[in-house]
């Protein structure tokens, strides 16, 4: 394996891990080997690892932010943490970077940070952002390239529109939105057989009430 491939991190792993970083040549290869290793420390059960990732990342996304690919990366997966952490404002500061990234490619990304962001707004309730988002999801997702691939990023586009509508008291748009989603989540369908996981969807309890409230 390599030596950045991997979740090994203690105080020696640290100074190997610099010693190569500073040998390795092009800041393009020093910031991919910041986000792998950072990727993979982030992802961790351990704390302490967990926060070595994310120091390697803010490393990508501060020293190496001319490397779009490697620091919108960085910031996407910074955005993930902290959106599952609850730490919504960070999260946002973090996806707005991509979003900012979307007006002139999404390679390096998920594709769907515009729908993180706008999840995240609706989170912390930020009305005087949501026709912003709104925005995003509608005349800049077209113009920026934006798809949905998997059956979950067609169900959580059309899920946060709902809550978006709603939030401006537009109810018959947020209807159709939640609509289209629930009838996606509705659909039993596997959308690859050889991977079953893949587009699957998921969701709480609090948002299945939410979006059956938001249908009727």
């Amino acid at each position: 394996m390599d030596w950045y491939n991997n979740q090994d991190w203690d105080e020696d792993v640290k100074i190997e891990f610099e010693e190569k970083l500073k040998r390795s040549r092009g800041s393009f290869n020093k910031a991919q080997y910041l986000r792998i290793k950072g990727s993979n420390l982030i992802k961790s059960e351990d704390n302490s690892k967990q926060e070595a990732g994310i120091n390697l990342l803010e490393r990508v996304t501060e020293e190496y932010s001319t490397e779009l690919f490697h620091s919108c990366f960085a910031h996407e997966q910074l955005g993930d943490y902290y959106f599952h952490k609850k730490e919504y404002q960070k999260a946002i500061q973090h996806y707005q970077e991509v979003v900012n990234y979307y007006q002139n490619s999404r390679n390096g990304t998920s594709g769907i940070a515009d729908i993180k962001f706008a999840e995240t707004i609706v989170d912390l309730n930020k009305r005087d952002r949501f026709l912003e988002a709104i925005r995003l999801l509608t005349d800049d997702f077209i113009k920026t390239g934006g798809s949905l691939d998997f059956k979950d990023d067609v169900f959580r586009y059309h899920f946060v529109l709902a809550r978006l509508y709603e939030g401006i008291s537009e109810i018959n748009i947020a209807k159709e939105h939640a609509k289209r989603a629930y009838d996606v989540y509705q659909s039993k369908e596997v959308q690859f057989p050889k991977y079953p996981k893949l587009g699957m969807i998921t969701v709480s309890e609090d948002e299945y009430n939410n979006l059956v409230r938001l249908v009727n």
